[in-house]
C-alpha cells in the first residue's frame, strides 16, 4: 500500500490533491495547528520471523501502541506535529527488510514538534518492540492473539528523569512460548496490569525503584534476593513472561492469573 500523509488542524477544512499525497488541514481561529501523517502497510506476502517496532528520539509527546486482531495488517502509523514538520528533519518512518524480516523505524528529531505518536501492529507476525525516548506518556496495550516467542519481546528505556511515565496492558489472549522478557528502565512511574493466559508463569524482577503498589491474584511477594526484589507466580517454569524494572520511581502493579 502507497504512503498517505494526511495534515489537520482544528475547525474549517480543506482538502487537496497534490502529486499523489492528500492533504487535509482544517483552521481554527487561534488554534494551534495540528498537522497529522499516515503510514500503512499491509502484510507482504512470503514474510517471515519477526517484526520488529523500533521508536526513538521522541520528547515531552504521547506515545499509544496496540496490537489488533488483523492478520492482514503489517503497521499503521499516525504522527501529529504541532507544525508541518519535515520528513527527514523532524521526524522519519522508514520500512525495510533484512533477511526478508520486517523492520519498522519511527524516528523523531525536533525537540518541540511532535504532540503524539500512534502505532497500530497487526497480529500475524510476533513483533518484537524497541522503545526510547525522552519524558514520553505512553501506553501499550498487548493482546488480541499476538504471538510472542522471542526472548525480548520489548524494550523500554525513558531518560526523562523520573518525569516519563508508561500503562502496560498485557491481556490473557497472548500466544506466549518459552521465556519471554519485557525490559523496562528509567522511567518515573509504570502503571502494570497483566492478566496471564492460562498455563503461562510470571515473574516481575524490579531493582533501584522507590516504590511499590501491588494488587494480587495468584502472583506472591518472594522478597529481595540478589539485591533485587520479586513477585511471581508459584510455578516460574516456562512459558514464562517475565517483567525486568530498574531505576523507576514509582510501579502500580496490577497482576492477576
Amino acid at each position: 500500500m502507497g504512503v498517505i500523509m494526511r495534515r489537520v488542524v482544528e475547525v474549517g477544512l480543506v482538502l487537496c490533491l497534490i502529486g499523489g499525497v492528500v492533504l487535509l488541514a482544517a483552521f481554527g481561529p487561534g488554534a494551534l495547528p495540528i498537522f497529522t501523517y499516515h503510514y500503512e502497510r499491509d502484510l507482504p506476502p512470503n514474510i517471515e520471523g519477526h517484526f520488529l517496532v523500533d521508536v526513538a528520539g521522541f520528547r515531552n509527546c504521547t506515545l499509544e501502541i496496540s496490537v489488533i486482531n488483523d492478520s492482514e495488517l503489517l503497521y499503521e502509523v499516525d504522527l501529529e506535529l504541532f507544525r508541518g514538520g519535515v520528513e527527514g528533519d523532524d521526524f522519519e518512518v522508514n520500512y525495510y527488510k533484512i533477511d526478508n524480516i520486517p523492520n519498522l523505524q519511527v524516528r523523531g528529531y525536533s525537540v518541540i514538534s511532535t504532540k503524539k505518536v500512534t502505532i497500530i501492529v497487526g497480529n500475524a507476525l510476533p513483533p518484537r518492540f524497541a522503545i526510547s525516548g525522552h519524558n514520553l506518556t505512553s501506553s501499550i496495550s498487548l493482546g488480541n492473539n499476538v504471538i510472542f516467542n522471542d526472548q525480548t519481546a520489548l524494550s523500554y528505556s525513558d531518560d526523562g528523569e523520573d518525569s516519563g511515565s508508561l500503562h502496560l496492558e498485557v491481556g490473557s489472549s497472548l500466544n506466549i512460548t518459552g521465556f519471554i522478557q519485557f525490559r523496562l528502565m528509567d522511567i518515573g512511574t509504570i502503571n502494570l496490569v497483566v492478566d496471564l493466559p492460562e498455563g503461562v508463569n510470571g515473574r516481575l524482577r524490579y531493582l533501584a525503584v522507590e516504590s511499590i503498589q501491588a494488587s494480587v491474584d495468584g502472583w506472591y511477594y518472594s522478597g529481595p534476593s540478589d539485591s533485587y526484589t520479586y513477585y511471581e507466580t508459584l510455578n516460574t517454569a516456562e512459558p514464562l513472561l517475565f517483567f525486568s524494572i530498574a531505576r523507576v520511581d514509582t510501579i502500580v502493579a496490577d497482576l492477576s492469573s
